[in-house]
């Protein structure tokens, strides 16, 4: 199976985000995760009702920090964001998505 992984700073809109409409799209044919590179308290609840609005419950996942496991087995790393440069083992990605933090 296929990994990928999605990596922004704080791992509490975009990448959790990324992550569930990724696993959700892909029906068990691939797999994602997410993590960040300093990763917040929580999930944001704006992007839990994001979720829940597409019928994809995300408020039980937590913002991760990312690890060199993670790194070593993604088959594809997409970094979200700018000044984001973990060391990557894998085909890398940068998907310069603005942070929505704060954000109407």
């Amino acid at each position: 199976m296929k990994r990928v992984l999605f990596i922004d700073v704080r791992n509490a809109i975009r990448s959790q985000i990324a992550e569930a409409w990724f696993n959700y799209l892909a029906d068990g044919y691939a797999q994602a995760r997410s993590c960040g590179t300093m990763p917040a308290l929580q999930i944001s609840r704006r992007a839990i009702q994001v979720m829940a609005e597409l019928d994809v419950d995300i408020s039980r996942k937590y913002p991760k920090a990312v690890t060199q496991s993670m790194l070593e087995q993604a088959d594809i790393i997409v970094l979200m964001g700018k000044g984001i440069y973990p060391r990557a083992f894998a085909p890398t990605l940068t998907w310069d998505f603005e942070d929505a933090t704060g954000k109407p």
